[in-house]
């Protein structure tokens, strides 16, 4: 559930501050044209197996998140003031890639891939304003 809370809210913030930067257009002037299509794609062949369609960032995978917020034209203007370190936040989702494999397969984790996703996972989440560690 800790990948999927980082996953979601990775995707809700490239929309909500891609729009806010590019308007509602972004997707066609601010993504490559095929890394869109694979979204469509992806879109296509889910609600061919009967699922409902979504916005089209909910079929991009784990590492093309991570692009998209690195990319130099990006970085500076929309994501730099969230994430401050562009080669922390690249390393944090290189170091959980490996671990929402098995996790998004519903395989188990060794107990040292739990350290690295709660301490990766709090990283990121903490940037976007979520402190998984805060009482309740």
């Amino acid at each position: 559930m800790l990948i999927t809370t980082v996953e979601q809210n990775l995707r809700n913030v490239i929309a909500d501050k891609m729009r806010v930067q590019y308007g509602e257009t972004w997707l066609d002037t601010r993504i490559d044209s095929a890394l869109v299509q694979d979204w469509k794609n992806r879109r296509d062949e889910a609600v061919a197996h009967g699922e409902r369609p979504l916005d089209l960032i909910q079929y991009s995978n784990f590492m093309e998140l991570k692009d998209i917020i690195i990319r130099k034209q990006h970085w500076r203007a929309v994501f730099e003031p969230i994430f401050k370190k562009k080669e922390h936040f690249a390393t944090s989702m290189e170091r959980l890639h490996p671990i929402r494999l098995p996790l998004s397969h519903s395989r188990p984790i060794g107990i040292g891939q739990q350290y690295h996703l709660i301490s990766e996972a709090a990283l990121i989440l903490r940037a976007l304003g979520i402190d998984i560690f805060r009482g309740s």
